[in-house]
């Protein structure tokens, strides 16, 4: 019985539910386009990802920072954020590690690289010179030329 939604294939659920079932699938078999077309797509998504996390970080900080009454203010809200970032960093590492040991990748690449011998060279295929003036600069630079930006007179 189909859904009565005629969307249903449309919508996020039933698509992270393909991209899932398609990882799954590339994971375990040994067809080397799909190792390709992984590659490809996940190195497409990592820089359109940091071309856009970092502008809406600095704007956000920006944003923030320049409604506050003064810099006693922006100390407290800067040591909540940062207990705030190293606890949940705590948390993903420690999760990372659990499904690290749990999952044991280092088995599988350890068949992959057997049975794939010449993978094409798609080095570059997105080009990282959109995004290196984020890139290169790193976070706490970013951070901190916000901060700097909000408070200028």
């Amino acid at each position: 019985m189909l859904p009565k939604n005629r969307y249903f294939f449309l919508s996020a659920p039933f698509l992270y539910l393909v991209a899932i079932t398609l990882g799954i699938i590339t994971g375990y078999s040994s067809i080397e386009a799909l190792f390709d077309a992984a590659s490809y797509v996940s190195e497409a998504f990592m820089n359109l990802l940091k071309l856009v996390s970092l502008p809406i970080m600095f704007l956000s900080i920006v944003t923030v920072s320049s409604g506050m009454e003064n810099i006693n203010v922006m100390a407290t809200m800067g040591k909540k954020v940062i207990k705030y970032t190293l606890f949940t960093t705590v948390i993903a590492a420690a999760v990372a590690l659990l499904l690290f040991i749990l999952i044991d990748p280092a088995q599988g690449s350890q068949a992959i690289a057997q049975t794939v011998t010449d993978v094409p060279n798609y080095e570059g295929v997105m080009s990282e010179e959109v995004t290196s003036p984020f890139n290169e600069r790193g976070v706490d630079n970013v951070a901190k030329s916000a901060i700097w930006s909000a408070n200028e007179p």
